[in-house]
C-alpha cells in the first residue's frame, strides 16, 4: 500500500520530494501500519513524470510479468545499468526512486554476472550514489548461486542476478518497492525477471560476502 501511494506521488512528479516521517505498527489481528509521508517543494515538482523513461509508465505496469525461461542472448551492461539505476540509483542526489522508509536507506545491491556484453564474469557491488557497477570478485559463480537458490533454473539461465541486502524489518518493505522497479524497469529494456525469496541465505553470504540477503532477481532475455 505505501508503495501504491508512492507509486501516484510519482505520477505528479512528487518522487525527488516525499519521505516516510511516521511508521506504526498496530496491534490486534491483522496487523496495520499507519504512515504519515511528508511531500516538500511542491510547486518545484508538480510538473509531471518529468523523469520518465522512453516507455509510458502506466505501459510497462500492465506489461510486467514473473518470467523464469531466458535465452542465451547477452545483454548489455548499459542495460543492466539501467535498471539498477532506475530501480535503486541516486537519480536526484540523495533521493531513490522510490519512498525513504527512515532516515537513510537500507537495502544495498549487488550483481553476479554470468552473459553481460562488456563486463566480465563475476560480483559486482551497485553504487548507488554515483550509480556505477564496482567490480568486488571475479569467476563465475553461476553453479553456485544456482544450488543456493534451491536449483530454481532461472538463475541458472539469467545473465545476471540482482541480490539486495539489508538488515532491518524496515529494510524488508524497502526491498519490496525495489524489487517492484525492478520489474518495471527490465520491462522498459526489453527484458524479464522473477522475484525469489527462497535460497540458502549461507550460500549468498559466502559469495557476497554483504549484509543478509532479501531478495534475489535474475535477469535475462526473455526466451521466445
Amino acid at each position: 500500500a505505501l508503495q501504491n501511494l508512492f507509486l501516484s506521488l510519482v505520477s505528479h512528479g512528487l518522487w525527488g520530494s516525499v519521505r516516510l516521517v511516521e511508521l506504526e505498527f498496530g496491534p490486534g489481528k491483522p496487523q496495520y501500519i499507519a504512515a504519515r509521508v511528508d511531500v516538500a517543494r511542491v510547486d518545484s515538482y508538480c510538473r509531471g513524470f518529468s523523469l520518465e523513461k522512453g516507455l509510458p509508465f502506466d505501459t510497462a505496469v500492465v506489461l510486467r510479468r514473473s518470467i523464469r525461461n531466458y535465452s542465451r542472448e547477452a545483454i548489455s551492461s548499459e542495460s543492466l545499468l539501467d535498471v539498477l539505476k532506475w530501480s535503486m540509483g541516486e537519480i536526484v542526489a540523495g533521493s531513490r526512486p522510490y519512498l525513504k522508509f527512515g532516515e537513510e536507506y537500507g537495502v544495498n545491491g549487488s550483481v553476479a554476472v554470468f552473459n553481460v556484453r562488456g563486463l566480465d564474469k563475476g560480483i559486482y557491488e551497485f553504487n548507488a550514489k554515483d550509480m556505477e557497477l564496482e567490480l568486488v570478485r571475479t569467476g563465475d559463480f553461476r553453479e553456485k548461486l544456482w544450488r543456493a537458490s534451491l536449483m530454481q533454473e532461472s538463475v541458472r539461465r539469467a545473465a545476471a542476478v540482482i541480490v539486495l541486502f539489508g538488515d532491518s524489518l524496515l529494510g524488508e518493505v524497502e526491498a519490496g518497492a525495489v524489487g517492484q522497479n525492478i520489474y518495471l524497469n527490465a520491462v522498459d529494456e526489453g527484458l524479464g525477471t522473477v522475484a525469489i525469496g527462497a535460497f540458502h541465505e549461507e550460500d549468498f553470504l559466502e559469495v557476497f560476502g554483504e549484509q543478509r540477503p532479501l531478495y534475489v532477481f535474475p535477469l535475462g532475455k526473455p526466451a521466445e
